[in-house]
């Protein structure tokens, strides 16, 4: 498989409070990888790192064999690099269309937006109502279609299940099995609360502790590793 992210060395703090310590992870094309731990271990801290939202303090970050650690966010978006974030952090005084249309406006094309129709028929539908009307599991919709309508090659998405109902969370993943089915180059990195739903479709899985990543391993090898009961892993 071809190295589509290659962190090194990657450490980052927050109003010089260390949060990432020395991170290395290599993501190849293609990979659907979660990342796992309890809340504070520096999970959404490494995706903003990633993103360019926090500044690596040391080390460096290659995406496609380019160093990219001193580019802005926008110049990694365009590279090929979208973030769901956590919170989803729609325009709530936006209809759905002018939310896709804002993502979209880097191409000049608003036929982009189709995309996010596709995957979300629902929005279609309203796309002329304000995002801030529209239910949580809805939001959460908006806000990976409009990450997706950028044509990245690495997606991730900031614990997309939070605050939504079992049944809502249950639709969301079967969405984003489409979108990974559908774009076998596509990479995945989710952060993600829910054990179950974090390894249903993960090629890989990390654990992070204390700003620190463990190495990546398979689902198999996770339920024998010591942080099987952690997780929700029986005997």
């Amino acid at each position: 498989m071809k190295q589509l992210l290659l962190l090194e060395k990657i450490s980052a703090s927050y109003n010089s409070l260390p949060v990432l310590h020395n991170i290395d992870l290599e993501l190849y094309a293609g990979e659907f990888l979660s990342i796992i731990g309890a809340n504070g271990m520096g999970k959404s801290t490494l995706l903003k790192t990633i993103i360019g939202a926090v500044k690596a303090v040391t080390g460096k970050i290659f995406f496609k064999g380019e160093d990219i650690t001193n580019l802005s966010i926008h110049e990694r978006v365009k590279k090929g690099i979208s973030l769901v974030p956590e919170g989803r952090r729609i325009f709530p005084d936006l209809t759905v269309e002018e939310n896709l249309k804002a993502a979209a406006s880097y191409t000049k094309d608003n036929k982009v937006i189709g995309v996010a129709y596709e995957y979300f028929p629902v929005l279609k539908n309203k796309r002329n109502v304000l995002a801030g009307n529209l239910s949580g599991g809805e939001q959460q919709m908006l806000a990976i279609g409009r990450a997706l309508i950028q044509k990245p090659s690495l997606l991730m998405m900031d614990e997309p299940s939070l605050g939504l109902s079992p049944a809502m969370v249950k639709n969301l993943y079967k969405n984003i099995y489409e979108i990974k089915r559908n774009n076998p180059t596509l990479s995945i990195v989710l952060v993600e609360q829910n054990a179950e739903y974090a390894t249903l479709y993960a090629d890989s899985v990390c654990v992070m502790e204390s700003g620190k990543i463990s190495e990546k391993m398979s689902l198999s090898e996770l339920k024998e590793s010591a942080f099987k009961k952690y997780f929700g892993f029986s005997d």
